[in-house]
């Protein structure tokens, strides 16, 4: 399935642009992680109108490169942690959760009614 993110909508009035969650649950995925913290990534997803990336990060190694926090130019505002007791606040937060696909991750998106399209 293609979202055509022209014709989304931002599920919040903070500021204009769209709210991307990246989560990889209990496990371990660095190459997903590591291919988010890309420059290249960071730069393509503001290009589409993405304002803020957020990285759960799970048993794997922190994103390499580093993200570029709040400040940076030409790319959203980025944070990341491994583990919080849930993961409802941010997937009701985003207008598009990426996830590695676990059955934990896809029931908690199915339950927090958010998230946008998940991938």
């Amino acid at each position: 399935r293609t979202t055509d993110f022209t014709t989304m909508t931002s599920k919040t009035d903070e500021e204009p642009g769209y709210v991307l969650f990246v989560t990889v649950g209990t496990t371990s995925f660095d190459a997903l992680v590591s291919c988010v913290a890309l420059p290249s990534f960071l730069h393509a997803i503001r290009s589409l109108g993405f304002r803020r990336l957020t990285v759960q990060y799970g048993r794997g190694a922190e994103p390499t490169p580093p993200l570029p926090g709040q400040d940076a130019p030409d790319t959203p505002a980025c944070d990341a942690y491994r583990f919080r007791p849930s993961l409802r606040h941010d997937m009701e937060k985003s207008d598009v959760v990426l996830t590695h696909g676990g059955a934990g991750s896809l029931m908690e998106i199915l339950g927090s009614g958010g998230g946008g399209p998940a991938a």
